[in-house]
């Protein structure tokens, strides 16, 4: 390797820590807490494709959970199968143990 090609290299390194420094100051602080309740319930049924199962048109065209995820989740947790349920609660009550 020449030396111009070592120096190329170096700089690309530089340049490259540098703008990783600058992409950790722009990051927001991670969230010390847990999302809103309704914000962790659209989250699963967005997750689940609960849109499917849907009465509401929005939810269908928007193909995403626009009303209020509590319902759809009502009608979508006797469908699931009961080891991915046993998982969901599982991780559930993991967090919010201290």
């Amino acid at each position: 390797m020449t030396d111009m090609q070592q120096r190329i290299k170096k700089s690309a390194h530089v340049m490259l820590d540098i703008i990783d420094d600058m992409l950790r100051k722009l990051a927001p602080p991670p969230a010390l807490s847990r999302p809103p309740l309704i914000v962790a319930r659209r989250q699963l049924a967005n997750t689940l494709g609960v849109w499917h199962f849907c009465a509401e048109i929005t939810c269908q065209r928007a193909r995403c959970c626009r009303g209020e995820p509590s319902h759809c989740l009502r009608s979508a947790v006797p469908l699931l199968p009961p080891d991915l349920l046993a998982t969901l609660t599982s991780a559930r009550k993991r967090k919010r143990r201290p």
